[in-house]
């Protein structure tokens, strides 16, 4: 679910010439959804929106949220903002939502925000032809993405490691898997020491010191010279 915010001194929607929703100052907030968008996409936007310290306060920081601001909301729906844009020119919209999908999260989403806000929020109309006016003031233009709310910062991912490592070491294999990677590794250098051996008569003479030693690694047991099968 993706939102785009701006502060706005006033703003506005119409629909065939009748002006279905306006407000002043406040915010202007264009959403569009997609198919593995649920509630819990709505409900984090809903509080990230509400908390956003974006209006100015006494000493003319952006310090304030709409909360403290006084201010009003204004939602439209906005499916191009998961337009594809890969290939050609012409924008492909298949990641957003379908009506029966969508406009059940916009209306949850409207909905939260509003008992959230204490007052209704300013609306567009799902999949109309609709008028946008607004007035940017700053200009302030913010963009949110619910899907990326889990995701760390390079500074988070450094902590989490330095905290795997003081909980578990700095091993990332356990004992018996290291035993078993070298094992294979062994047996490989023998397979190549045998085939050398087989393959190259000069070379076996001096290998036989080393059939002596180290019996197994060429297939022999201390027991019988016959290699075994």
């Amino acid at each position: 679910m993706r939102i785009v915010i701006q502060r706005v001194s006033h703003a506005s929607v119409t629909i065939d010439g009748v002006c279905k929703s306006a407000i002043e100052k406040g915010l202007m907030i264009l959403v569009g959804i997609e198919e593995a968008d649920n509630q819990e996409d709505a409900d984090w936007l809903c509080k990230k929106v509400i908390g956003l310290r974006v209006f100015d306060d006494e000493n003319g920081v952006m310090n304030k949220s709409i909360l403290e601001a006084e201010g009003n909301i204004l939602v439209v729906s906005q499916f191009t903002l998961f337009a594809s844009y890969k290939k050609g020119n012409r924008p492909s919209y298949i990641r957003a939502a379908r009506p029966e999908t969508a406009i059940p999260l916009y209306e949850y989403f409207c909905n939260e925000l509003s008992i959230a806000l204490g007052r209704e929020v300013g609306t567009g109309e799902f999949g109309a032809d609709m008028k946008v006016e607004l007035l940017n003031n700053g200009p302030v233009t913010i963009c949110m993405d619910s899907k990326t709310k889990n995701n760390m910062t390079l500074e988070e991912a450094q902590k989490e490691v330095d905290r795997w490592i003081k909980t578990y070491g700095v091993r990332y294999f356990s004992e018996l898997t290291n035993m078993a990677v070298l094992t294979e590794e062994v047996g490989e250098l023998a397979r190549i020491m045998h085939v050398n051996m087989v393959t190259n008569p000069s070379r076996r003479a001096k290998n036989a010191t080393l059939q002596t030693r180290w019996p197994m690694c060429f297939g022999y047991s201390s027991a019988s010279p016959t290699r075994q099968v």
